[in-house]
Protein backbone atom coordinates (compact mmCIF):
# COMPACT_ATOMS: atom_id res chain seq x y z
CA UNK A 1 0.00 0.00 0.00
CA UNK A 2 1.25 3.10 -1.02
CA UNK A 3 1.53 6.25 1.50
CA UNK A 4 -1.22 8.75 1.23
CA UNK A 5 0.11 12.17 -0.60
CA UNK A 6 -0.99 15.24 0.82
CA UNK A 7 -3.16 17.46 -1.55
CA UNK A 8 -0.45 20.62 -0.09
CA UNK A 9 2.10 18.78 -1.74
CA UNK A 10 0.70 17.99 -4.75
CA UNK A 11 -0.50 21.12 -5.25
CA UNK A 12 3.34 22.49 -4.39
CA UNK A 13 4.82 19.94 -6.72
CA UNK A 14 2.30 20.86 -9.49
CA UNK A 15 3.08 24.61 -8.90
CA UNK A 16 6.96 23.68 -9.64
CA UNK A 17 6.27 21.93 -12.33
CA UNK A 18 4.17 24.74 -14.07
CA UNK A 19 6.40 27.59 -13.37
CA UNK A 20 9.70 26.28 -13.93
CA UNK A 21 9.86 23.16 -15.89
CA UNK A 22 10.94 25.30 -19.14
CA UNK A 23 13.56 27.04 -17.31
CA UNK A 24 14.88 23.68 -16.39
CA UNK A 25 14.31 21.47 -19.78
CA UNK A 26 16.44 24.57 -21.26
CA UNK A 27 19.28 23.75 -18.28
CA UNK A 28 19.18 19.91 -19.71
CA UNK A 29 19.04 20.71 -22.94
CA UNK A 30 22.03 22.62 -22.81
CA UNK A 31 23.91 19.69 -21.53
CA UNK A 32 21.95 16.98 -23.54
CA UNK A 33 20.41 16.03 -26.65
CA UNK A 34 16.98 16.38 -26.65
CA UNK A 35 16.03 12.38 -25.80
CA UNK A 36 18.69 12.11 -22.92
CA UNK A 37 17.25 15.80 -22.11
CA UNK A 38 13.72 14.76 -21.99
CA UNK A 39 15.12 11.72 -19.57
CA UNK A 40 17.28 14.13 -17.47
CA UNK A 41 14.09 16.29 -17.02
CA UNK A 42 11.90 13.67 -15.91
CA UNK A 43 14.64 12.48 -13.64
CA UNK A 44 15.07 15.89 -11.80
CA UNK A 45 11.21 16.38 -10.99
CA UNK A 46 11.17 12.62 -9.68
CA UNK A 47 13.41 13.67 -7.57
CA UNK A 48 11.64 17.20 -6.52
CA UNK A 49 8.61 15.20 -5.99
CA UNK A 50 10.21 12.81 -3.81
CA UNK A 51 11.67 15.69 -1.73
CA UNK A 52 8.96 17.94 -1.82
CA UNK A 53 8.42 18.45 1.47
CA UNK A 54 11.96 19.82 1.50
CA UNK A 55 11.06 22.42 -0.95
CA UNK A 56 11.76 25.81 -0.47
CA UNK A 57 9.14 28.52 -0.99
CA UNK A 58 9.09 31.60 -3.13
CA UNK A 59 12.34 32.41 -5.54
CA UNK A 60 14.28 29.69 -4.26
CA UNK A 61 12.43 27.02 -5.30
CA UNK A 62 14.18 27.55 -8.75
CA UNK A 63 17.76 27.06 -7.29
CA UNK A 64 16.67 24.62 -5.74
CA UNK A 65 15.01 22.86 -8.64
CA UNK A 66 18.87 24.10 -10.62
CA UNK A 67 20.65 22.54 -7.80
CA UNK A 68 18.81 18.82 -8.38
CA UNK A 69 18.92 19.42 -12.51
CA UNK A 70 22.96 19.66 -11.73
CA UNK A 71 23.49 16.61 -9.82
CA UNK A 72 20.93 14.77 -12.38
CA UNK A 73 22.79 15.79 -15.05
CA UNK A 74 26.13 14.64 -13.08
CA UNK A 75 24.48 11.13 -12.66
CA UNK A 76 23.89 10.53 -16.03
CA UNK A 77 26.86 11.79 -17.56
CA UNK A 78 29.02 9.36 -14.61
CA UNK A 79 26.62 6.74 -16.84
CA UNK A 80 27.82 7.90 -19.84
CA UNK A 81 31.31 7.40 -18.86
CA UNK A 82 31.20 4.32 -17.00
CA UNK A 83 29.21 2.71 -20.45
CA UNK A 84 31.66 3.90 -22.61
CA UNK A 85 34.56 2.35 -20.05
CA UNK A 86 32.34 -1.07 -19.96
CA UNK A 87 32.28 -0.93 -23.94
CA UNK A 88 36.18 -0.11 -24.34
CA UNK A 89 36.62 -2.94 -22.23
CA UNK A 90 34.53 -5.74 -23.69
CA UNK A 91 36.26 -4.41 -26.96
CA UNK A 92 39.36 -5.08 -25.59
CA UNK A 93 38.24 -8.08 -25.16
CA UNK A 94 36.89 -9.35 -28.57
CA UNK A 95 33.35 -8.69 -27.58
CA UNK A 96 32.18 -5.91 -29.77
CA UNK A 97 29.67 -3.59 -29.11
CA UNK A 98 26.79 -2.74 -31.45
CA UNK A 99 25.31 0.70 -30.09
CA UNK A 100 21.18 1.49 -30.94
CA UNK A 101 19.87 3.14 -33.07
CA UNK A 102 18.96 5.58 -30.55
CA UNK A 103 22.37 6.14 -29.32
CA UNK A 104 23.34 6.54 -33.23
CA UNK A 105 20.96 9.03 -34.19
CA UNK A 106 21.98 10.96 -30.59
CA UNK A 107 25.61 11.14 -31.37
CA UNK A 108 25.11 11.95 -35.08
CA UNK A 109 23.27 15.14 -33.81
CA UNK A 110 25.80 16.19 -31.30
CA UNK A 111 28.71 15.61 -33.95
CA UNK A 112 26.27 17.73 -35.94
CA UNK A 113 25.73 20.60 -34.22
CA UNK A 114 29.28 20.57 -32.67
CA UNK A 115 30.89 20.39 -36.44
CA UNK A 116 28.11 23.52 -37.00
CA UNK A 117 28.86 25.71 -33.96
CA UNK A 118 32.93 25.13 -34.26
CA UNK A 119 32.41 26.10 -38.45
CA UNK A 120 31.21 29.67 -37.04
CA UNK A 121 34.40 29.81 -35.12
CA UNK A 122 37.59 31.81 -36.44
CA UNK A 123 39.94 29.44 -38.00
CA UNK A 124 42.44 30.15 -35.10
CA UNK A 125 39.78 29.55 -32.85
CA UNK A 126 38.35 26.32 -34.64
CA UNK A 127 42.60 25.13 -34.38
CA UNK A 128 42.93 25.31 -30.79
CA UNK A 129 39.39 23.60 -29.75
CA UNK A 130 40.34 20.83 -32.27
CA UNK A 131 44.19 20.36 -30.51
CA UNK A 132 42.59 20.48 -27.16
CA UNK A 133 39.08 18.62 -27.43
CA UNK A 134 40.38 16.28 -30.22
CA UNK A 135 43.94 15.69 -30.12
CA UNK A 136 43.32 15.82 -26.26
CA UNK A 137 46.58 17.39 -25.56
CA UNK A 138 47.67 20.07 -22.74
CA UNK A 139 48.06 23.45 -22.40
CA UNK A 140 52.28 22.90 -22.82
CA UNK A 141 51.62 20.81 -25.99
CA UNK A 142 49.24 23.03 -27.36
CA UNK A 143 51.36 26.11 -26.71
CA UNK A 144 54.75 23.89 -29.00
CA UNK A 145 52.50 22.93 -31.53
CA UNK A 146 51.19 26.89 -31.72
CA UNK A 147 54.78 28.05 -30.65
CA UNK A 148 52.60 30.52 -28.11
CA UNK A 149 53.28 30.72 -24.17
CA UNK A 150 51.24 28.25 -22.34
CA UNK A 151 49.74 31.36 -21.25
CA UNK A 152 48.81 32.85 -24.76
CA UNK A 153 47.53 29.11 -25.70
CA UNK A 154 45.56 29.05 -22.02
CA UNK A 155 44.09 32.55 -22.74
CA UNK A 156 43.17 31.76 -26.51
CA UNK A 157 41.32 28.66 -25.40
CA UNK A 158 39.43 29.92 -23.11
CA UNK A 159 38.27 32.71 -25.43
CA UNK A 160 37.61 29.57 -28.16
CA UNK A 161 35.58 28.47 -25.66
CA UNK A 162 33.59 31.29 -24.50
CA UNK A 163 32.93 32.49 -28.16
CA UNK A 164 31.89 28.45 -28.64
CA UNK A 165 29.49 28.40 -25.46
CA UNK A 166 27.89 31.80 -27.23
CA UNK A 167 26.97 30.77 -30.38
CA UNK A 168 25.56 27.73 -28.62
CA UNK A 169 23.51 29.83 -26.50
CA UNK A 170 22.16 32.06 -29.68
CA UNK A 171 21.12 28.99 -31.41
CA UNK A 172 19.68 27.31 -28.97
CA UNK A 173 17.98 30.60 -27.51
CA UNK A 174 15.76 30.90 -30.72
CA UNK A 175 14.34 27.49 -30.20
CA UNK A 176 12.89 28.70 -26.90
CA UNK A 177 9.60 30.71 -26.61
CA UNK A 178 9.89 34.93 -25.41
CA UNK A 179 8.21 33.59 -22.74
CA UNK A 180 10.58 31.43 -21.00
CA UNK A 181 13.85 33.61 -21.99
CA UNK A 182 12.31 35.86 -19.74
CA UNK A 183 11.52 33.23 -17.21
CA UNK A 184 7.83 32.54 -17.74
CA UNK A 185 5.74 29.75 -18.79
CA UNK A 186 5.48 28.92 -22.15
Amino acid sequence: MEPSVSSQAESTFAALYGRYEPQIYAYCRRRFAAEVAEDVLADVFLTAWQKIDSAPAGEDSLRWLYRIAYLTASNHRRGFTRRNRLVAKLELTGIKFEPSVVDQVVVRDEIRNALTLLDGLRPAEREIIRLSVWERLSIKEISDVLSISPEAATQRLHRARKHLVRDYERKNRKRLSPAALEGGEW
